[in-house]
């Protein structure tokens, strides 16, 4: 059907201008390229297009676009490209033609031209192009476009324009393009495109990835286990937990399905899934199971989760766990559960810690900043030294400081006396003429 269109069209215009002529593609402009027949675009090779001026690009028509091979877009240049404002002629782009874009011009696209794209002209979409194009540009993708683009293409998508995809249009993609997602790329998800791929495809996307190929970003882990018993429900027992639940499995557990959270959950539990573990499991976490925690399973205990903690639950961590807790955690302690800790554990919290003068002020009301030792003990000391106005001055500093406030009260006098002088001169200038009225 498509080759008959472009029949009926080549016949049209031929009949109707007498015969082709010969154009000289590299003077033309926006009007003029917009009244060349598109028949003639089927003469253009990648040299021709490469030679038409940028400008004139934004008289070209989607019909004329029917009629350039495949090929051809090969010449197609960057500011070639960003000419061309009218979206109905991205549309037209087919699926060899978008194939054959080159690389260096696939920057050029702009996320309102991507959302302009056809799902025909979609199908063209190869990895090297989600390599190519920026990641602000993937914001324009639509879910009609995202559907039909080959399973295998999806490894191009990197993370941060996966990140920038709206929620709706990644909804439009299948298991089997998720799954051809590289690793590295898992990290840009967002806990809205989780949360809504979750409520699509439930098990199947939980249970789509392996814990070794999970690095997911914090801000999304955080929002993902906000929604689960909300937006997002829960789907899978606490007893079919083993070492390859991954943290988003974890996550949609069922809080109903166990009573507590022992050891044996602990030496089940995959460190790096304990991402996933939600602020509702903490009440259910024994002191027992948490003395259990190692040093590499603390690290992954997000602040949400954190904070939960009892005292009692806080006093159950060793010292070399407590030592190695997520960076912010330590942020959500007060200075009376501070104080309730061990002496091992506030001394072994990392020395970068300490340089947060907030905290360490929590640390001298909880009295015990006395434990504090090496490094932790100097970040402690710098910051009461701030708070405290800082160190003495030496005595030649302290002259220094008084010869210039002497000078710069002088210099102070003078520009007074220099102004008032100025100003009575000033004075004198207007009334002279009035004295010498009244003196005649």
């Amino acid at each position: 059907m498509a080759r008959i269109l472009l029949f009926v069209l080549f016949l049209f215009f031929n009949l109707s201008k007498g015969s082709i002529e010969d154009i000289d593609w590299s003077t033309l402009n926006a009007d003029t390229l917009n009244a060349v027949a598109p028949p003639e675009f089927s003469s253009v090779n990648s040299t021709i297009l490469s030679s038409i001026p940028s400008v004139a690009f934004a008289g070209l028509l989607p019909v004329q676009v029917l009629f350039i091979e495949d090929f051809a877009f090969n010449g197609l240049g960057p500011t070639q490209l960003t000419n061309i404002t009218n979206l109905g002629t991205i549309k037209a782009f087919g699926p060899g033609q978008i194939g054959n874009i080159r690389q260096s011009t696939l920057r050029a696209f702009s996320s309102s031209q991507i959302g302009a794209l056809s799902p025909n002209g979609c199908e063209g979409i190869t990895a090297d192009f989600f390599r190519g194009i920026t990641a602000d540009s993937y914001s324009g993708f639509v879910g009609t476009c995202l559907s039909p683009i080959n399973s295998t293409s999806f490894s191009g998508i990197s993370a941060r324009g996966l990140s920038r995809i709206q929620p709706q249009a990644l909804n439009y993609t299948g298991l089997n393009q998720l799954n051809s997602l590289s690793d590295g790329s898992l990290v840009g998800f967002t806990g809205d495109q989780l949360g809504n791929l979750t409520l699509k495809y439930q098990i199947g996307f939980v249970s789509l990835y392996s814990v070794q190929r999970w690095n997911p970003s914090l801000d999304s882990v955080q929002s993902f286990v906000q929604k689960v018993g909300n937006s997002v429900p829960e789907l899978l027992d606490f007893s079919e937990l083993n070492a390859k639940t991954s943290w988003i499995e974890l996550a949609v557990m069922r809080n109903s399905s166990i009573l507590s959270l022992n050891s044996t959950f602990i030496s089940s539990v995959n460190a790096s899934s304990l991402v996933g573990f939600r602020p509702d499991f903490v009440p259910k976490l024994t002191v027992e199971g948490i003395s259990k925690i190692t040093k590499s399973q603390a690290n992954y205990l997000l602040p949400i989760v954190f904070g939960r903690f009892s005292v009692p639950q806080l006093q159950a961590f060793t010292p070399s766990a407590f030592g190695n807790l997520y960076p912010l955690d330590y942020f959500l302690l007060s200075f009376s559960s501070l104080g309730q800790l061990s002496d091992d554990q506030i001394g072994s919290i990392p020395a970068d810690t300490f340089k947060n003068c907030t905290f360490s002020t929590m640390v001298q009301q909880s009295g015990k900043s006395n434990v504090l030792k090496g490094e932790s003990q100097v970040s402690f000391g710098n910051c009461m030294s701030s708070l405290s106005g800082g160190s003495k001055l030496s005595h030649s500093q302290i002259a220094g400081i008084v010869i210039g406030s002497i000078a710069a009260l002088l210099l102070a006098a003078v520009l007074v006396w220099f102004f008032l002088i100025r100003k009575r001169k000033g004075y004198d200038r207007i009334n002279e003429p009035l004295r010498r009225s009244e003196e005649f």
